[in-house]
This record gives C-alpha cells, sequence and structure tokens, in this order.
C-alpha cells in the first residue's frame, strides 16, 4: 500500500508556532544526536541527555500525534557510549507504537 513507509529516519520533526496539526502515521527512527551530553546530576544516577527528540513542538497549538512509532532502531542500547562511572548500560525499551 502507498505510503505505509513514511516517515523520518536519523533526523526530527520541528513544529514551531504553528496551530491545527495533525502528524499521524509516522515511523521515527534512530532519532540522533551525535554528541549527546552526559549529566551526572541527572536523575540519581546521571544521564546522557540529547539535545534532539523525535518530535519538537515549540510554541505550537492543538497539536495531535496520533498512531505513530517511535524507535531507536536500528541503533540498539548495546552499542551506547561507554558508562561513564561504571554506570550500566540502560535496558529500556524505547519502541512504542
Amino acid at each position: 500500500m502507498p505510503g505505509t513507509d513514511a516517515g523520518i529516519n536519523g533526523g526530527s520533526l520541528l513544529v514551531q508556532k504553528a496551530d491545527n496539526v495533525i502528524i499521524r502515521n509516522l515511523t521515527f527512527a534512530d532519532t540522533r544526536d551525535c554528541f549527546p551530553q552526559w549529566h551526572p546530576t541527572d536523575g540519581s544516577e546521571g544521564n546522557w541527555n540529547s539535545a534532539y527528540d523525535a518530535v519538537t513542538l515549540p510554541a505550537s497549538t492543538h497539536v495531535w500525534v496520533d498512531h505513530n512509532t517511535f524507535t531507536d532502531s536500528p541503533h540498539s542500547h548495546r552499542r551506547r557510549l561507554a558508562p561513564v562511572r561504571q554506570r550500566p548500560p540502560d535496558r529500556r525499551r524505547h519502541s512504542y507504537t
């Protein structure tokens, strides 16, 4: 079926200062920040923080995000940067449908 593979791979979607927007039936895969920053005071053990999210909606209103898929594929947490302070790798899954 045409259009069933629609999505953004390796990037992100910015909807800025918009009103009445529908983001539907897309796959957001492998959103990247090549230089994530380690924040040791973020949470009890610290966290890696990315400058980018898959979807960012600054100053937008009435935005409907519906039936989208968000995934880290094809990259998994096994290939993450080395842990800081011997912190074990994060085992959470970030694939939602």
